[in-house]
Parts: structure tokens; C-alpha cells; sequence
């Protein structure tokens, strides 16, 4: 569509004009910028970044030679092919699919780990 671009261009400024619609914004900002919670958020960041890295890592190895499911094999074929699909398993959500019994040993870590 021609007029797709423009579009878009008024969508990120509206974002930038956030803070006039919903004044919660600015007191988050302020929030965010105190040291010691900046820290926090750095450490909870640094730590769900590494177990989110971690658990698609071992899915991966685990999913990714499952001789019952070709498409188990394609969404852990990688771990960077993984990743979207273990955000949604740290978050919670667990689909109804059958797993190799390694991948369940990698989901109750993940679990544990995350409660």
C-alpha cells in the first residue's frame, strides 16, 4: 500500500507522544532512572536473558532428533529457532504437544527454575 510509510511514521510519533495521553508514562520513566531499581532490572533482565538462552539451547538438543514429530524437528532445529517457542513455555503457556522425555526433564527445570 502507498501510503503504508506514512502510516507508520504517525504511529511512532504518536508513541512519542505517549506521555501527554497517560501521565503514568513519565512517573514509570521517573521510577526507571532511581540506581537501585535500575540495578534490580538489570540483574532480573541479565538472569531471564540467560535462562531463556539456556532452556532453548537444551530444548533444541532435545527436540531436535525426535524421531516421532517432523514438526518438533523444524521448531527446535536450532536454538535461535527455538527461542520464540521457550519464551512461550517460560511464560506459562504450554501447548498440547507430546515431548521426548529429555525435553519434560527441560521443562520441569524450566518450571522450577521460574517459580
Amino acid at each position: 500500500d502507498r501510503h503504508d510509510e506514512g502510516l507508520r511514521l504517525l504511529r511512532v510519533v504518536r508513541l512519542g507522544m505517549l506521555d501527554n495521553y497517560v501521565p503514568c508514562v513519565r512517573l514509570l520513566g521517573q521510577v526507571m532512572r532511581r540506581p537501585p531499581i535500575r540495578k534490580q532490572l538489570a540483574v532480573a533482565s541479565y538472569v531471564g536473558a540467560t535462562v531463556w538462552f539456556l532452556a532453548s539451547c537444551l530444548l533444541s538438543l532435545a527436540e531436535r532428533w525426535n524421531p516421532n514429530d517432523e514438526q518438533q524437528r523444524e521448531r527446535f532445529a536450532s536454538p535461535l529457532a527455538a527461542a520464540p517457542f521457550v519464551l512461550v513455555h517460560l511464560t506459562g503457556d504450554y501447548p498440547l504437544i507430546d515431548y521426548t522425555v529429555p525435553a519434560k526433564a527441560v521443562h520441569f527445570c524450566m518450571i522450577a527454575l521460574m517459580s
